[in-house]
Parts: C-alpha cells; structure tokens; sequence
C-alpha cells in the first residue's frame, strides 16, 4: 500500500502460501489504485522471467521468506528451498534484467514506508538497515498491548520453548534513521490496533466471529 501511495507501479507476485487472494482486492478498495498481480511461485524461474520481460522493474522488495521457528526446525528442508533457491531465482533475474534495487524485508505499515526509503536510497553495493522501534518487546507484553489496544481477551498458556526459539532478540536501529531518514513512529499499541483493525475488516475475522468470540 506504501508504495502505492508513493505512486509506484506495483507488480505483486504471490502463491498464497500463506496470504489470502482477497487480500489484493482489499489493497486496492483502501488506496484506491490499481496493481498488477501474478499468481505463481517466486522458485518457477520461467513464469518470473515472464514478468520481467513483460515490465520495465526497477527495483523488487522480496518478502517470500518463511520465518515460523517451530515450522523451520520441523521442515529445515522446505525453509531453505524457499528462502535460498527463491531468492537465488530473483537475484539471477535481477542480474540479467539489471535490476540494482533488491530489498529483502517483511508487511507491517511503518516497516512499509522504511522500504519506501530503501528503495529511494539504495545505490550500487549492499547495505543492511534493520528496521524497528529499537525497543524489545516480550510475549507476554505483545499480548497485554493487544489485549489494551483492541478491549479483547486473548486466552494463552505457558508452554515449553519451541525447537530453535532464541532467548531474546534486538537491534540497533540508528543506521536507518541516520541514513535513511526512517523512524518507526507507530508504538506497539498502535500497531496491534491497526494489525487487529485490519484482520477484522478486511480478512474475514469479523465474519468468522473471532471478535464475538474474544470479547
């Protein structure tokens, strides 16, 4: 949506693996503007090359990583099919199609407007920017700011660690704002308001009774 509202053409390729179709329809009844989108598979290197033959790409932001912990340590063979042989497919395309601008991301609003800057910044060569608030958040607190932000209850229960869950996780976030002028502005209540806003009006929890159900 980002790039959209920053008047990108936008090329979406999907294999629903984990999204749902509507979801492209729903991009297009809150911006207002229209894509262009192919259902294949990122690793199908014909059917992609058929889409950089069919248009002028300028730059790809790629987000067909998986990155379920439990699922990767239960299938490590499929997580790096899809995380290594898929990407490999576009970079080579990129190659060949001269495509400088690649940024290898994940769909969050405020993380949305840092690839916006990425792509306006990116230049020959490799940068890395990690993206975020530069605030750690546990679990428990995620689901107390869901909780607060959308007056429902979210039933959860202490569990052992997952297979490959690590301790803790965090970044220094400096680099994107010192260089690309990018600061998360939404904090976490904001983004599980807006997470849960959209899952209700837009992907069908609303009409499932999942709001009915937590209240």
């Amino acid at each position: 949506m980002e790039l959209l509202n920053n008047n990108y053409s936008v090329i979406v390729d999907d294999n629903f693996y984990n999204s749902k179709a509507e979801t492209i329809d729903n991009i297009k009844k809150i911006t207002n503007k229209e894509l262009t989108f192919y259902k294949t598979d990122v690793s199908d290197e014909e059917a992609m090359e058929t889409i950089f033959k069919s248009h002028k790409v300028d730059g790809i932001i790629h987000f067909t990583g998986l990155k379920a912990v439990g699922e990767s340590v239960e299938k490590p063979i499929e997580y790096y099919y899809n995380n290594l042989v898929r990407t490999l497919v576009l970079t080579k395309l990129c190659k060949k199609y001269n495509v400088n601008k690649f940024v290898f991301s994940s769909y969050v609003m405020d993380l949305a407007k840092g690839h916006v800057a990425a792509l306006n910044k990116l230049q020959l060569g490799v940068n890395i920017y990690n993206l975020g608030t530069g605030e750690g958040t546990s679990v428990l607190q995620l689901i107390k700011a869901f909780e607060e932000a959308n007056s429902i209850k979210i039933p959860y229960e202490i569990a052992p660690r997952r297979q490959g869950d690590i301790a803790s996780c965090y970044a220094d976030v400096s680099k994107a704002e010192r260089e690309l002028g990018w600061k998360a502005k939404f904090d976490i209540i904001k983004m599980c308001r807006d997470a849960w806003r959209f899952e209700f009006n837009f992907c069908g929890s609303g009409r499932y009774g999942i709001y009915k159900y937590y209240k």
